[in-house]
């Protein structure tokens, strides 16, 4: 099976770092939150690393005691 990028992603520990649009796409899509939305939606397209940045999510909001709930359309 072909990769789609020329290495492995870098890891810091046992995670991934990070790219800047996936930090972007986290940091932008924490705002709705702290505005007091209870939902909000996430779009990007593929290959944009969506599953490591709501791993991400999901480690931070553990981190704080949060409760989260990924849901995902697969067709």
């Amino acid at each position: 099976m072909r990769s789609l990028f020329e290495e492995p992603p870098e890891l810091a520990g046992d995670r991934p770092v990070l790219l800047p649009v996936q930090l972007d796409l986290l940091e932008r899509g924490r705002v709705p939150y702290s505005q007091g939305a209870r939902r909000v939606l996430w779009q990007a397209g593929c290959g944009a690393g969506k599953t490591v940045v709501a791993s991400e999510q999901t480690s931070r909001a553990l981190a704080m005691a949060k409760t989260i709930l990924h849901i995902v359309h697969r067709r």
